[in-house]
């Protein structure tokens, strides 16, 4: 299934024209808005959620946090610069009203989820370590991964 993403309740989407801004607007400006409005959308599936709005920014926010926090890096970036939380919260309000077909979680569910996906990340990370391990307990670092005998 792909993911669709709908501008057409935003404000400063020109449904006429089928395109963020108004018509005096510059192209880069309008090109922009666009890109802010998809970082907007992946956000939403990010934290599993379908919408934004007035009630739920709070909530999105709420599981950013949460999922960076345990991934040790922040999803929202500008510049190479990590995005902070009133930098969000702000661009949240600009997009009330983008809707996505993505899946929606409860808090619970997504918390569930971020930690199982943790779990699954370090018990990748111990398998690839103890693949490198030998039979006699050395690890080998050559390039090439050799079992030392």
């Amino acid at each position: 299934m792909t993911y669709n993403m709908n501008y057409s309740k935003l404000k400063h989407f020109d449904n006429e024209d089928n395109d963020f801004g108004m018509s005096s607007w510059d192209q880069i400006d309008r090109d922009n808005c666009r890109k802010t409005a998809e970082s907007m959308g992946w956000l939403l599936m990010y934290v599993h959620l379908d919408k934004i709005t007035k009630d739920n920014i709070e909530e999105i926010i709420f599981r950013m946090q949460f999922a960076d926090t345990i991934h040790g890096s922040t999803f929202m970036r500008v510049n190479g610069k990590d995005c902070s939380v009133s930098d969000v919260r702000h661009q949240l309000k600009q997009h009330i009203g983008l809707e996505t077909n993505g899946s929606v979680s409860t808090r619970h569910k997504y918390i569930v989820n971020v930690a199982k996906n943790l779990a699954n990340d370090i018990d990748y990370k111990l398998t690839e370590e103890n693949n490198k391990v030998n039979r006699a307990g050395l690890i080998d670092n050559s390039p090439k991964g050799r079992i030392i005998d």
